[in-house]
This record gives structure tokens, C-alpha cells and sequence, in this order.
């Protein structure tokens, strides 16, 4: 699997193939989660060691429910050719190889099935990691890729995979699938076919554009007659359809599985908010380390740094005994921020600490306290904004508007129902002029704080409150699409 590239280039490149408007629109991708713990300042993880409280909440089930979900046998259109000289292979030359991977494949199938229809994808996917990694978490390869989705770090960074010195979610099944149902919901809605979106999860997306643009067709046979695409993707999706046949009918094929349940059968989400130790865990909790590792692969040691949050996979029998653990750094759990609550700072915070603890942005944190920079110091006391497990409306908080071309004082004030001389003096302005591109705070707008359920993405909460996915992203200081459940957004609405 190649590197990342950005899903909004992409659209662009895009707009000069012919038939354009058959491709998937969707100006805002179906992402939905990430902690953004990658790349994070080591100040700020020694900061959050050192916080007051540890916090263990937020379980959920690892599964939906226990029954067997079925295969979708997507269509998908390939050479016939390509396909029987898979099918030949994995049956003869590659027999014992072909059964560990379909051993290792049944192992986590009803986990990747569960994952793949919780986000509205055909289950059939399971069988490209199959040919990716057949299923063996450790695997890596000589180019840095990772995991049982062969992950390039760059990649599994955007899709809300922590990757660092300390963990690796590329290791974790659990993780990483949900991670590659995120990049195939991105892939489909580029291409609109199963076939561009499995040759482009291995080629990458610039090199199928380049493909579509050059061979003037967005038919992936097409593309695979004319030489357009590597001989690698070529194979790639006949190679998947081959798979699939095997697993749907291993025994007239003499292939074989010992049926072995995983251990994420009856496990659970349990989500941990501060800097933990996993022996430390086992031994308070019972759970025994050995359970915790293998149902973790992702943790490289024993002391983890968390920022936001961590999900950390507990036998389902435990997670509330887990959760309920005091470990030696513990105190009371911390209160959910009212409307009116403040925040007093104490001796190893700082503003980003302060503002994943009551789950806002940083931008939102220092605009509530008209802070200029991130400068703040012990004793202080900062104002927070309203929140709650639900939506909640709070009063007449302040929204950000970018002025666009041709627009005015008088159009943008008539938008929100203020005044001119309102947002003159928001904005600290002596006149009426403005120019595209600037931000202008709109007093007397509310705020809704919204927390995010499983399922959500930017697109279908901004339809919800009718406003659009910039305003959210920008009212949240969030450089991209990607949320996470349970994460607290404030959402804009006209007040």
C-alpha cells in the first residue's frame, strides 16, 4: 500500500475527466475518527503525565452482536484470465502459504465483517487484507508498510492511527480495520467503483488518476487491456476475487481451518484518558498481562503517554472492573464543564492539556478567554464552554465568519441577524471595509456542543444542524475531516 495522498487534490486532478459527475461529490469524506496523538510535542505528553486524574470510561463492545454476517459478493469486473491464474496458483504453488493465511483469516473474519458493515462497506473487503498481510498482524514490509492493512505510517497517521515510539495501531486488528474502512470510504467515494478503489488502495490514488486522465476511461478493465496501470494492480483485484472464491469454498479446494475463536470475541472498548502503566493495570485489575498484550499488540512497552484519549481492548467479562480501577495517580473523576465553570490552572499544565481534559479545541479554549497566545500560569483561572454527554445549546457564544468574494458588512450582517455596528465592534473595526478571506467574529450566534456518536462524520453532522462541514472544522480548530466517537465538537447555529 502507497502513502496517503489528500482526498481534496484528488477531486481536483479529477474535474478535467470526461463524465465527472458519475464520480462520488462528497466535497466531505466519511471519516470519522482520530485522537491526533501522532506528531505531538513531548512537552505535551509530560505535561499530561502529570495531570491530576486518571480517568477510565467509555466502554463499548467490540462487536455489535455475535451473529455470523455473510459475505456481500460484490460484482466486480476483471480479466478471466488474471483470475484462473490466481486461482491455480493459490491451489498449487502457493497451497501451504494460502492455508496459514485463510487459518489466520477465519481467525479475525466475523471482527473485520462486524467493522466493515458498522461503517456501510460491502464485507467483501475482508479479503483484501487477506492478500495484503493474510492476516498476520506482525507482518512488515521492506517498504515500512505495517500491520494486517499494510499501513504506511504516513497514512495510518491521517486515518487516526497513533503510530509513535511507544504504540503502533497498524499491529492492532481492531484499530486498523476500523482505520481501512475509513480510507476505502474515501477511495469509493473518489472513483465509484469497488475495482479503481482496490487498485488504488495498492497503487495509491495519484497513480489511478493519472491512469483514468491518460487512458480516457474510468473502466478498470479497460485500464488493465490498454497497459495503463501496473502490472502489480493489474492482477490485484482478480487476485482479491480469487481469494474470496477459496474462502467461500475452502473444502472443494482442500483448504481446511481449525476453527479457533479470537479473543476479541467478547471484548470490549475500554477507553483510558490519562498516561497509564499496563503492568500496573493487570496487576490492580487481575486481568493478566499476557491478556492485555495480546489483545494490544499495539503497546511496544509497558508505560503508555496518552493525549485525548486511549482505546484499550479488555476482555469484555473485565471492562467494567477495569474501569473502575484506582491506580496510585487517581482522584476524583473530574466533572463535566458546565456553562459557567472555570478551570484553575495548576503546576504542569498547559493549554492543550487543559483543553483535552473537557474535550474542546485549543482555538475554542483561548477564544472563550481572548488569549492571544498560549501563554498562561498557576492560579489562574479559565472560563470553559458548556458540555454534556448529549447536544446542548449554550448562549450567545461568538461564531467565525470568512468573508467570500462580493460579499459585505451589510450581506454578513443580515445572515446572522446582527447589527453592522455589532460586528464593527466584535472585530474592533473603525470602518465598514473588508476583503475576501478575512475572519470576522459574528457576536450573538449560539454554539450547540454536539459529542460524537459511532457512526457520525463531518458530512452528517453539518446536515444535522444545517450549517456547513468548514464552519464546524473551523469553530473546532480541526485541520481535517477525521473525528472520533465520543469527541466533543461545538457546532454553530444562527442565534
Amino acid at each position: 500500500m502507497t502513502n496517503l495522498v489528500l482526498i481534496l487534490p484528488l477531486a481536483l486532478l479529477l474535474s478535467s475527466c470526461s463524465s465527472i459527475s458519475q464520480f462520488r461529490s462528497q466535497a466531505q469524506s466519511d471519516v470519522t475518527t482520530d485522537i491526533e496523538i501522532v506528531d505531538a510535542n513531548i512537552n505535551d505528553y509530560e505535561n499530561q503525565a502529570e495531570s491530576e486524574a486518571f480517568e477510565v470510561e467509555g466502554t463499548k463492545d467490540v462487536y455489535v452482536d455475535n451473529n455470523n454476517i455473510s459475505d456481500d459478493n460484490i460484482a466486480l469486473d476483471y480479466s478471466k484470465k488474471h483470475y484462473d491464474f490466481w486461482l491455480n496458483y493459490f491451489t498449487k504453488k502457493d497451497h501451504e502459504r494460502f492455508s496459514r493465511h485463510l487459518q489466520n483469516g477465519h481467525k479475525f473474519k466475523q471482527l473485520v465483517f462486524h467493522i466493515l458493515k458498522e461503517h456501510g462497506l460491502p464485507t467483501d473487503l475482508f479479503y483484501v487484507g487477506l492478500i495484503e498481510s493474510g492476516y498476520n498482524t506482525k507482518i512488515k514490509s521492506s517498504a515500512g508498510a505495517a500491520g494486517p492493512w499494510q499501513f504506511m505510517p504516513k497514512t495510518a497517521r491521517h486515518y487516526g492511527l497513533r503510530v509513535d515510539s511507544q504504540v503502533d495501531e497498524r499491529w492492532n486488528i481492531y484499530k486498523s480495520t476500523h482505520a481501512a474502512a475509513r480510507y476505502f470510504s474515501d477511495l469509493y467515494n473518489i472513483f465509484g467503483s469497488w475495482e479503481l478503489a482496490m487498485a488504488a488502495y495498492n497503487a495509491g490514488e495519484y497513480r489511478i488518476i493519472r491512469a483514468i486522465r491518460k487512458g480516457r476511461t474510468r473502466s478498470y478493465k479497460v485500464l488493465v487491456s490498454k497497459k495503463m496501470i501496473p502490472k502489480e494492480t493489474a492482477y490485484y483485484v482478480p487476485k482479491v476475487a480469487a481469494a474470496r472464491q477459496l474462502v467461500q469454498n475452502e473444502e472443494r479446494f482442500g483448504f481446511f481451518h481449525n476453527s479457533k475463536d479470537s479473543v476479541y470475541g467478547s471484548a470490549a472498548l475500554v477507553e483510558v484518558n490519562e498516561s497509564f502503566s499496563l503492568k500496573t493495570l493487570s496487576k490492580l485489575s487481575s486481568v493478566p498481562i499476557s491478556t492485555l498484550k495480546e489483545m494490544n499488540p499495539d503497546i511496544k512497552g509497558d508505560h503508555i503517554r496518552v493525549r485525548g484519549a486511549y482505546g484499550l481492548l479488555v476482555p469484555k467479562s473485565q471492562a467494567q472492573k477495569i474501569s473502575s480501577v484506582d491506580l496510585p495517580t487517581i482522584r476524583a473523576p473530574r466533572a463535566i464543564a458546565s456553562s459557567s465553570s472555570k478551570h484553575k490552572v495548576r503546576r504542569g499544565e498547559n493549554l492543550s492539556v487543559i483543553a483535552r481534559k473537557y474535550g474542546i479545541s485549543l482555538s475554542t479554549l483561548k477564544k472563550i478567554n481572548n488569549l492571544r497566545s498560549s501563554r498562561i500560569y498557576i492560579g489562574q483561572r479559565l472560563t470553559l464552554p458548556g458540555s454534556s454527554a448529549q447536544a446542548v445549546s449554550t448562549a450567545q457564544q461568538t461564531k467565525t465568519h470568512r468573508v467570500s468574494r462580493g460579499e459585505n458588512l451589510s450581506v454578513i450582517a443580515k445572515k446572522y441577524g446582527v447589527s453592522i455596528i455589532d460586528i464593527r465592534k466584535a472585530n474592533k473595526m473603525r470602518g465598514s471595509r473588508i476583503f475576501p478571506g478575512q475572519r470576522l467574529d459574528i457576536p450573538g450566534s449560539s454554539i450547540v456542543t454536539y459529542r460524537v456518536r459511532s457512526g457520525d462524520n463531518l458530512s452528517k453532522i453539518a446536515q444535522r444542524f444545517n450549517v456547513s462541514v468548514d464552519e464546524i472544522r473551523r469553530n473546532n480548530g480541526l485541520s481535517n475531516n477525521i473525528i472520533y466517537a465520543n469527541q466533543k465538537l461545538n457546532i454553530p447555529t444562527e442565534g
